[in-house]
């Protein structure tokens, strides 16, 4: 690098060469990251996959289905004597509730429907409950031909089922709800439980369905949208509500709205699984007889306050289209899932459904799912997420040790023939060329990297936004406590005392390393970043990298004891 000036030498270029890489690194972070949280859940490149779990297979093969937009399954007008009558609309309703280790659900004769499904693991701060199948009296799991219900809403289904208290002693069980018409129409829904499951089968029966108004399709829809469940950040919560359908073996979402207009996306085609999402929890159809032939999504939004936060909440719902053209008989199984959006649990149902999962871009999300796995792993043998990431960075610190001992010998040795670099700036000190290849000479002699300590942070960048992403978004890690105030690790510390303590760290740590008087502002300019940079982070994350900050201190003393005598001697 060529120099001007009162032979400012080799060693300033190539240290300059290090500040200019620290300064590109700490612009990256600061330019990546919003765009990263945006872009963190990017379209999948799972494929489709034609069976799920539970020995349920589709039967018959899946075939190539032409994209269409906006097509509506056709309508025919229903026969005047098919009409459900007025007098079976007011009789009373009737609730189901289905009781198990994992939530309590409640089912109304009204539509035969869903009215309530409330996680009984999770929580949410200030009310308490989380329902992810409420919101102002509507109902899913109802069938719809068009943009019409197939029968009214508040048509009542017959039901002699009774409430489920399900546990291990008593494992499954099954309620159904039944609508017939004096002509042979018939609807019928079976829902089969098990208690120790999110998932539950659901079976849908139709006789005559050209009659009741439905010629060849009809959708089974899920009309609740996702509840905000983190109140103290209402706003990123909200930024994940979106819509998603695999479709065609690719994992599409919606989350585009325009305010108070429904904002609707629908196609025709091949559709293994439709989903509503929050940033925690899900609710997911996934068809098991044979795939859906389309799908839609509908998304507005609502003015709500959430504490002192007023945000534009998103309301997504969204429906399944299902095959209805035998003569307008029906008889399809599908598997409902209900909950959080736990990575694994998804994984194993085989379908792609973990493609919901935020865990990053797509050459990240290996990274992501490791880190992941390794977290649970870690979390079983010691109940506290917290330490389990100082156990994490300590297992990182050894992997990356054998680089980090080479760089740090390398710098050691560029110490060690500072003397004769100063000999070549003062004798080369007006032939900057010569002396730029003098000095790498003497490098190469040596064994020296000048740019080797940039190497154990550049390894490290994948991880940190694999970790990011980990920490932000799945479940596991949400209100996972550690000590005194840092009650939840997946949100910034609220008194910003970590990252204080991670940019001290990294003064102390840059202090030891600098020895060259140019290099001074480095020391103050890049601890001072960081901690901004870090005060917004995930105080897991902050904690990751004051853990692994302290691990390299250490590593500092050590290698500089050990070097002492040999400086001594020599």
């Amino acid at each position: 690098m060529e120099q001007r000036g009162n032979g400012s030498g080799v060693v300033r270029g190539v240290m300059d060469k290090r500040t200019i890489i620290a300064f590109i690194l700490i612009g990256l972070i600061f330019l990546l990251l919003p765009f990263y949280t945006q872009l963190i859940n990017p379209p999948s490149d799972v494929q489709q996959q034609p069976t799920i779990t539970k020995d349920t297979v589709y039967t018959e093969a899946p075939q190539d289905t032409e994209i269409v937009e906006q097509i509506e399954p056709e309508r025919t007008q229903p026969d005047e004597d098919h009409l459900v009558t007025a007098a079976a609309d007011t009789l009373p309703e009737k609730i189901v509730q289905v009781d198990t280790d994992l939530y309590h659900a409640e089912f109304s004769s009204r539509g035969g429907a869903l009215v309530s499904f409330k996680l009984k693991k999770y929580s949410r701060e200030g009310d308490g409950e989380i329902d992810l199948a409420e919101f102002n009296g509507a109902s899913s799991l109802k069938l719809k031909c068009g943009d019409d219900y197939l029968l009214s809403e508040i048509t009542n289904y017959n039901t002699e089922s009774k409430n489920l208290e399900l546990s291990a002693g008593n494992p499954e069980g099954e309620i159904s709800f039944e609508w017939t018409a004096g002509a042979g129409e018939m609807i019928r829904k079976i829902y089969r439980f098990e208690y120790d499951q999110y998932s539950f089968d659901m079976d849908v029966i139709i006789e005559g369905a050209s009659d009741l108004g439905c010629g060849k399709d009809y959708y089974l829809t899920w009309d609740a949208p996702m509840p905000v469940t983190e109140l103290a950040a209402a706003g990123e919560d909200n930024s994940h509500m979106k819509g998603y359908a695999m479709f065609g073996g690719e994992a599409l979402d919606f989350d585009d709205a325009d305010g108070a207009e429904v904002n609707r996306e629908e196609k025709s085609g091949q559709t293994e699984w439709t989903a509503t999402k929050s940033k925690y929890f899900t609710s997911i159809i996934v068809p098991r007889s044979n795939p859906g032939s389309g799908f839609y999504v509908e998304i507005m939004e609502s003015p709500e306050t959430f504490g002192t936060e007023r945000i534009d909440r998103k309301l997504v719902v969204n429906g399944i289209r299902m095959p209805a053209d035998n003569g307008g008989q029906v008889s399809d199984s599908f598997t409902v899932y209900v909950g959080p959006i736990d990575y694994f649990i998804l994984r194993d149902y085989g379908v792609g459904l973990e493609s919901i999962v935020d865990m990053g871009w797509s050459v990240l999300r290996p990274f992501s799912v490791a880190i992941l796995w390794l977290l649970i792993q870690l979390h079983t043998f010691i109940p506290n997420y917290g330490f389990a990431l100082i156990i994490f960075s300590i297992i990182i610190k050894i992997l990356l040790l054998p680089l980090s001992r080479k760089s740090m010998s390398s710098m050691t040795k560029m110490q060690e023939i500072q003397p004769r670099i100063k000999e070549l700036q003062e004798k080369y000190k007006k032939d900057p060329k010569k002396l730029q290849s003098e000095s790498m000479k003497m490098y190469k002699e040596h064994g020296v990297n000048p740019l080797g300590g940039c190497l154990p942070l550049l390894l490290q960048m994948p991880l940190f936004f694999a970790l990011y992403s980990v920490l932000r978004s799945t479940i596991e890690l949400r209100g996972a406590d550690f000590m005194l105030w840092l009650t939840d690790l997946s949100i910034p510390d609220p008194y910003y005392v970590l990252p204080i303590i991670m940019g001290v760290t990294m003064f102390i740590q840059q202090k030891m390393t600098m020895k060259d008087p140019k290099q001074k502002m480095m020391v103050y300019i890049m601890p001072v970043v960081l901690t901004f940079i870090f005060l917004r982070m995930p105080a897991g994350l902050v904690l990751y990298w004051t853990m692994f900050n302290i691990l390299s201190f250490i590593e500092q003393l050590y290698t500089k004891s050990r070097s002492q005598p040999s400086s001594a001697t020599s």
